[in-house]
């Protein structure tokens, strides 16, 4: 079977770094992929059909994933309304940032 080298896989598969990532609003946005029990947590809190959706859930995430901004910890969500609050203090700046970060290391893996 083929090796999944999609970008979510990466993330997905590498839970040991974390990066530091700034956004245009000059944040700083510590990224560190979960860990397998912490993505069953997420799938739990955002229901079957959410964690079935892929756009969906890949935004879940790292959104999910975000563990700081600007020094500042920010627990794990477990909840929905965690996630949607991830989400929201993600924002489209800290979705670019990330994005554009991850991007740009999968290409370089290549």
């Amino acid at each position: 079977m083929a090796k999944d080298t999609t970008p979510t896989a990466q993330i997905m598969n590498n839970t040991d770094s974390a990066d530091k990532i700034t956004d245009t609003k000059g944040r700083v946005l510590l990224f560190k992929n979960p860990s397998i029990l912490e993505q069953t947590r997420l799938m739990r809190a955002v229901g079957s059909e959410g964690s079935g959706n892929q756009n969906y859930f890949g935004v879940c995430l790292i959104a999910a994933s975000i563990r700081e901004i600007d020094g500042l910890p920010l627990p794990f969500p477990t909840t929905l309304s965690q996630v949607e609050k991830a989400v929201e203090r993600m924002g489209d700046d800290g979705w670019q940032a990330i994005t554009e970060f991850k991007t740009a290391q999968f290409e370089a893996e290549q």
